[in-house]
């Protein structure tokens, strides 16, 4: 989608795990976040998800967001996972 790897933009040419703090001081044009449902996190991973900072740094209009349960290893979800996230970048990326 012509997107550019925001671990390029922050030095970590083979991926990597990435602090808050990082992505707060240099937020991402767009992020890709996964939601379970309404609102709060299940687990440290989901809970970072809708950290305040995290939220503030990203507002609503450039945060592209699918359902979690499509994100699951290939398979039969990954062509609607493509319709989702490709409907999401027609609504948000301009």
């Amino acid at each position: 989608m012509g997107f550019a790897l925001q671990q390029d933009v922050l030095g970590l040419g083979q991926g990597g795990v990435v602090r808050l703090e990082s992505v707060v001081a240099q937020p991402p044009d767009y992020a890709l976040l996964f939601e379970e449902g309404a609102g709060g996190g299940v687990d440290n991973g989901s809970v970072l998800l809708v950290h305040p900072a995290l939220l503030e740094a990203i507002p609503p209009e450039r945060r592209l967001t699918l359902v979690g349960m499509l994100a699951i290893c290939g398979g039969p979800a990954t062509p609607t996972m493509i319709d989702a996230l490709a409907a999401e970048v027609r609504a948000k990326v301009r």
